[in-house]
C-alpha cells in the first residue's frame, strides 16, 4: 500500500466528463527495421513481433512485470475519508488493458489523429490499474503504434519517461524479460485504509498552519518583486480571453509536430539560454503567427501554466507525481523573435528566482493535497474568471526530457515518440514537448469546437523555430568572424 501524493490526488479529484485526466504516450514502431540477424528462424519458441496483437500480449506480459505503477489500483477509505492509497494488484487481466484498432487509409497523421482523439475523450476505469495499451495498425509504410493511455495520477512527465525507459529495451538484440517480484499481501482490510487516511489527515491538519504561513511569505515575496520591477510570475486573470478559454467540452482534437533538437541546441548556445527558453519562445511565436492569421491576435501577452519538476535526485527512483507550476507570460505580443527570446529568458529567470525565494511551485503541490480547500478554490477561480471575462491562464505548456537513445520492443525500433496531455478547466490548449533521440516532438491538445484546425497551429512551430535558427546562425557567424580577425574570445 502506498499513499497518494497531493499531486496524485489532484489528478483524481479534478477529473470529470469534460476533463479526463489521462495522457497518451504514442510510440511509432517500424517492423521493417527489425534486424534479420537478430531473428533465429529455427527458434520455435522465439516471441512473435510486438507489432502484432499476439506478439504485443507476449511482450507486455514480460515488460510490465517490473513496473510498479502499472499494477497500482486506487482505493478509497471508508467513512468518506477520501482516496487514500494505491494498492498493488500483482495479477493483471491483460484482456482489460490491451486493445487494438486500425486507422483508416491511407494511414497518415490525420487518420492516426482520429484514433487518438477518441482515446483522449474516454476516461479510464478506476476499478482496475489506470492504464491501457493500444496497438494501432494500418499506419503508412507498414508502421504501427503503441499508444499508452495512462492516468496522470500514476505518473507525471518525468515518471512517464522513466516508465517507458524501463518498459522498452535499449539494444536491438535485447528482449523484454519478466522479473520475479514479491507478491503483495492480500487486499488491505478497510480498517487499515481508514487508519492510514486518519493518520494522513492528522499530519495535514498539523501542517496546515505552517503551510498558510509559508504561502503568505511567498505572496509577500512576489508582491515585493513586482513592486521593485523585478520579473516574476504572471498574475491570474491577467491574460486576454481567446478562443481557447471558452470552457471545455467532452471532445478532443490532437496534433503534433517534430522539431530538430540540433536547431534548438543551436539557438540555446547562440543566446546562452535554456532549452525551455527556446521552446517557450517557439511556442509563443507559433501562437502569434496562428492567431494573427485568423485575425484574433490580442494586444497583450498570453499567459501559461508551465509544469516544473520537483523530483529530487534522491527521488529519481519514484513514480507518481512530483511537480509544481510556474505561471508565465508567453511574450506573444512581441513581434521580433530575438526580443521575444530575450523577454522569455527574463521571464523564466524571474520565475526561477521567485521560486527559489518563495517556494511557489512546492507550495502549490502541497495545497493540492487539501481537496476540501483546493477544490472550492478552483471553483472560486472559475467563477472569478467568468465574472472578469478573462481566463485564469490561457494555456498549458510543458516539456519533458525523454529517452536520448533508440528504444526497442523485442528488436522492433521505436522511430518516433510524443506525448498528448490533459486540458485544465479554462485552459483549452495544451502543448507538451518531449525529446526523443535527435527530435523534440510537440503534442497539441484542444477542443475542436475552439480550434477547428489544430494542425495549422502545429505547422507554425517549425517556422517559429526557423526564425530563431536563422538569427542564431548569423549571431554565431559574427562571433566567429570577430574571433578569427582579432583572436579575442
Amino acid at each position: 500500500m502506498q499513499p497518494l501524493t497531493g499531486n496524485d490526488l489532484f489528478q483524481l479529484y479534478m477529473e470529470s466528463a469534460n476533463q479526463p485526466m489521462h495522457t497518451l504516450k504514442v510510440l511509432i514502431l517500424d517492423p521493417a527495421r527489425l534486424d534479420p540477424s537478430e531473428v533465429d528462424p529455427s527458434d520455435v519458441d522465439a516471441p512473435a513481433s510486438p507489432a502484432t496483437m499476439t506478439g504485443l500480449r507476449d511482450w507486455a506480459s514480460r515488460a510490465i512485470t517490473a513496473i510498479p505503477p502499472l499494477h497500482w489500483r486506487v482505493v478509497t477509505a471508508p467513512l468518506r475519508l477520501g482516496a487514500s492509497a494505491w494498492i498493488e494488484q500483482h495479477e493483471l487481466d491483460l484482456d482489460t488493458h490491451l486493445r487494438s484498432t486500425r486507422v483508416a487509409e491511407p494511414g497518415g497523421r490525420e487518420q492516426l489523429a482520429d484514433v487518438l482523439n477518441a482515446l483522449m475523450e474516454t476516461p479510464l476505469d478506476r476499478d482496475r490499474p489506470l492504464w491501457e495499451l493500444w496497438l494501432v495498425e494500418g499506419l503508412a509504410d507498414g508502421m504501427v503504434a503503441h499508444v499508452w493511455k495512462m492516468h496522470h495520477a500514476i505518473a507525471d512527465g518525468g515518471a512517464s519517461a522513466r516508465i517507458l525507459d524501463e518498459l522498452y529495451q535499449h539494444a536491438p538484440e535485447d528482449r523484454a524479460k519478466g522479473q520475479i517480484r514479491e507478491v503483495p499481501a492480500p487486499a488491505t482490510p478497510p480498517f487499515a485504509l481508514a487508519r492510514v487516511a486518519l493518520a494522513r489527515r492528522g499530519r495535514m491538519t498539523r501542517s496546515l498552519p505552517r503551510l498558510i504561513k509559508r504561502s503568505r511569505a511567498a505572496k509577500k515575496v512576489s508582491t515585493t518583486r513586482r513592486r521593485l520591477g523585478l520579473p516574476t510570475g504572471a498574475k491570474a486573470l491577467s491574460g486576454p480571453m481567446t478562443r481557447y478559454n471558452r470552457g471545455l467540452t467532452t471532445h478532443r482534437a490532437v496534433a503534433w509536430e517534430r522539431l530538430k533538437m540540433a536547431d534548438i541546441q543551436l539557438v540555446r548556445a547562440a543566446f546562452d539560454c535554456t532549452v525551455n527558453d527556446v521552446y517557450l519562445t517557439a511556442a509563443a511565436g507559433a501562437l502569434r503567427r496562428h492567431l494573427e492569421k485568423v485575425g484574433e491576435l490580442p494586444n497583450g501577452p498570453l499567459t501559461a501554466s508551465v509544469p516544473v519538476g520537483l523530483r529530487q535526485p534522491s527521488q529519481d527512483d519514484q513514480y507518481a507525481n512530483r511537480m509544481g507550476v510556474w505561471y508565465l507570460s508567453l511574450a506573444t505580443n512581441v513581434a521580433d523573435p530575438v526580443e521575444r527570446l530575450h523577454a522569455t529568458r527574463m521571464i523564466t529567470k524571474g520565475a526561477r528566482e521567485a521560486a527559489e525565494v518563495g517556494g511557489g511551485p512546492e507550495l502549490l503541490a502541497e495545497w493540492q493535497a487539501y481537496a476540501s480547500i483546493f477544490k472550492p478554490m478552483n471553483r472560486l477561480g472559475s467563477l472569478s474568471s467568468r465574472r472578469a471575462r478573462r481566463p485564469l491562464f490561457n494555456l498549458t505548456v510543458s516539456n519533458v526530457r525523454g529517452p536520448a537513445k533508440t528504444l526497442y520492443a523485442d528488436g522492433v525500433p521505436v522511430v518516433d515518440l510524443f506525448s498528448l496531455s490533459v486540458l485544465s478547466a479554462g485552459q483549452g490548449l495544451n502543448l507538451t514537448g518531449w525529446s526523443y533521440r535527435d527530435w523534440f516532438v510537440v503534442g497539441l491538445v484542444a477542443c475542436p469546437e475552439d480550434e477547428p484546425d489544430l494542425w495549422a497551429l502545429a505547422d507554425e512551430l517549425p517556422a517559429a523555430l526557423e526564425e530563431l535558427r536563422q538569427v542564431a546562425l548569423n549571431r554565431l557567424k559574427r562571433i566567429n568572424d570577430y574571433v578569427g580577425s582579432t583572436g579575442v574570445l
